[in-house]
Formats: C-alpha cells, sequence, structure tokens
C-alpha cells in the first residue's frame, strides 16, 4: 500500500491543478460535445453477433451511440493535452485509513467461475461488485487462464463499450470509474477501445486511444493496424492513424497488476508493425490531410512520450492548488502524516499573508 499512496500523493498535486481547469473550462481540451451520459444498462449484448476476436467487423463497426452533429476531431489539441485525462484521474482514486480498499473486503470472487463473474458484471448495480468482477477477468487474462465463449466476449465488450460511452459524464467520479473499470477489464476489453477511436465524441476516442495504449501487446496493435487499413472513411482512418502513433506511450495505472509495456519492447514492435503499414500507406495517400496525419505518427512514435506522473515540489504549489490538494487528500483519506504536511504549509502561508 505504501507505492500506491506514494503514487497518489505524488500526483494529486499536478491532477488538482489539471481537473479544477478542466472542469472550470467544462471539458474545453476535448472539441466533442459534453452531456449527460445514460445509464449503463446491465443487460449483455450476447445476441448482437460479436465473437471474441479482436479484429472481428461485428465488434469494431460498432454504431456510435453520441450525438451525430459532434464537430471533428482537433488532432493537435488532443496531441497536446492528452496527459491531462490520466493525471487528473488520480486525484480521484480514494483511499481508507485503515489502508484497505473497499474492494478487498467481503465476498472473494477469485474463486468464482468466469461465467458467474461475467454475470456478477453485467447485472450487477453494486459498484464494489463491478469492480471485483473486472478485476478478476482482467487478472485471469493476464495470467492467460481466462477462456472465454463467444457470448461471453461479447458480454464483456458490450459492458466496456458502455463505459466508454459514460465517458462524456458531467461528474468527475463517473468519469474516473470509468476509466479505472476499462483498465480492471484489461485486455479483454480491447475490441470495444478499438471500435470506439473513431467514435465522434472526442472524450470517448481519447479515452480509448489512452487506454489502448496502456494495455498495448502485438495482438492489439495488430488488431489497430488492421482496423486502419480497412477502414475507408477518411476521418475515421485519420483518427486511427493518430492512435498508432501513440503505441510507444508510456501511462500509468492505479489499477493493481495493470502495467503498460516498456520502452523498449514498445519501439520494437512499433519497427515491427506500425512503421512499415504507415511507410506502405504513405506511398498510397494523396490527400494532404492524410499525409500529415502518417507524419506527425511517426514523430509521436519515435517521441514515445511519457505521460507518467512526476513529482511537483510542495513549494511549487500555489495556494489553490494547495488547498486543493488538501480537501482532496482529506475527502480520499491520506495517510495522516501526508495530510498534516501538507496542512502545515497551508498554515505557513495564512501566517505569512496576515504579517504582511
Amino acid at each position: 500500500m505504501k507505492v500506491r499512496w506514494w503514487v497518489v500523493v505524488l500526483a494529486v498535486v499536478v491532477a488538482t491543478a489539471i481537473m479544477a481547469i478542466a472542469m472550470r473550462n467544462g471539458h474545453k481540451r476535448f472539441s466533442g460535445t459534453v452531456y449527460n451520459a445514460p445509464r449503463i444498462e446491465k443487460t449483455p449484448d450476447v445476441s448482437s453477433g460479436e465473437t471474441n476476436a479482436v479484429t472481428d467487423k461485428t465488434v469494431t463497426e460498432t454504431t456510435h451511440t453520441t450525438p451525430t452533429n459532434e464537430p471533428s476531431h482537433d488532432l493537435s489539441a488532443m496531441a497536446a493535452t492528452k496527459v491531462a485525462a490520466p493525471i487528473a484521474l488520480l486525484a480521484g482514486v480514494g483511499g481508507n485509513p485503515d489502508g484497505q480498499n473497499p474492494e478487498d473486503r467481503d465476498e472473494d470472487f477469485s474463486v468464482l467461475a468466469t461465467a458467474d463473474i461475467i454475470r456478477w458484471l453485467s447485472t450487477s448495480t453494486n459498484a464494489i461488485e463491478m469492480r471485483k468482477a473486472a478485476q478478476v477477468l482482467g487478472d485471469r487474462a493476464i495470467a492467460g487462464t481466462l477462456e472465454l465463449s463467444a457470448p461471453e466476449q461479447a458480454a464483456v465488450v458490450n459492458v466496456a463499450r458502455q463505459y466508454l460511452t459514460s465517458v462524456p459524464a458531467r461528474e468527475f467520479s463517473d468519469f474516473a470509474e470509468a476509466k479505472e473499470q476499462i483498465e480492471r477489464l484489461w485486455r479483454p476489453a480491447g475490441a470495444a477501445l478499438v471500435a470506439q477511436i473513431a467514435n465522434p465524441n472526442t472524450q470517448i476516442a481519447e479515452m480509448a486511444i489512452q487506454s489502448l495504449s496502456l494495455m498495448r501487446n502485438e495482438e492489439l496493435v495488430r488488431a489497430l493496424v488492421e482496423q486502419t487499413r480497412s477502414t475507408t472513411n477518411a476521418a475515421a482512418k485519420v483518427m486511427y492513424i493518430f492512435a498508432l502513433g501513440c503505441m510507444t506511450e508510456q501511462y500509468n495505472s492505479l489499477v493493481p497488476r495493470r502495467v503498460c509495456m516498456n520502452e523498449k519492447e514498445s519501439a520494437i514492435l512499433a519497427d515491427k508493425l506500425i512503421r512499415p503499414y504507415l511507410a506502405d500507406l504513405e506511398k498510397t495517400e494523396t490527400a494532404a490531410d492524410m499525409k500529415n496525419a502518417i507524419r506527425q505518427a511517426e514523430v509521436e512514435l519515435t517521441k514515445a512520450a511519457d505521460h507518467r506522473p512526476r513529482p511537483v515540489p510542495l513549494e511549487d504549489l500555489d495556494d489553490e492548488m494547495l488547498q486543493s490538494s488538501v480537501a482532496i487528500m482529506e475527502q480520499n483519506g491520506a495517510r495522516s502524516e501526508i495530510l498534516a504536511k501538507y496542512r502545515a504549509e497551508l498554515e505557513k502561508r495564512r501566517r505569512l499573508k496576515e504579517q504582511m
């Protein structure tokens, strides 16, 4: 637990400022319209024809559930600010004074059969039960012990898709819950992520890209390349090219046992699958926006941006950020010695103001 608290403490000060700006501006960093998210329906869509293949067309050509009058994506804005969402999410991660998470208590879902876990995930309305179910499914996928039938895979993809389409929620806690649930599900949610990259709502598309980059492996990158290759819509193809350029970026997850592919392995994967495809694509494309997207993707692959949070010295925080950090830590049950340090700094500044 020390590592988790340390990560939260390092990130919370940066996250506070980013979250405050995003909430104050009504999520202006996205070009998509913010609207009330639909309530997640818990009935699995097992009759939709979805299969367990990441590249299956019935999964990757899912009809979007967002408004049809969304503006086009602003790729330059997304590239400049996509670090904000994953860092801001760190501020929403709670904790408990006794050092135990709510999902660690009560029934142990790890002993349940996969079919029972998917039933919990698809029908429960209890957040703790849903977290437990998603965590165990993702853990089993990482361990290589998860075997899903076509209807079970379809149910997982359906749940992941509904979490994704709930991202434009007005409540930050709902946004954080959706992202962490997708990370708990891990690669079994990959088909839903690939499908939503071209969603006309930029918040959903950005979440899909970041989540896919966090959990990337060769299978998912191959699926992304194939989806890019088969897409005929020009605007959607640009988004998929943009996503390919993000597949060397580094992210952290606060969900246990969710680790991003390292820099070396990512570079090898990019050289093996992504760069050859982009080089071939550039030879055949004539549209200026498509060529620009390809060149920008190459730049991003080489840059391999690191979005993992870094420590921010306490003295570098302005008063508003410091006050917000204290409020968030009080709400989330931060360790008393850490909270005391921040409170002491806040009190010191208050006294200095009084003396002026």
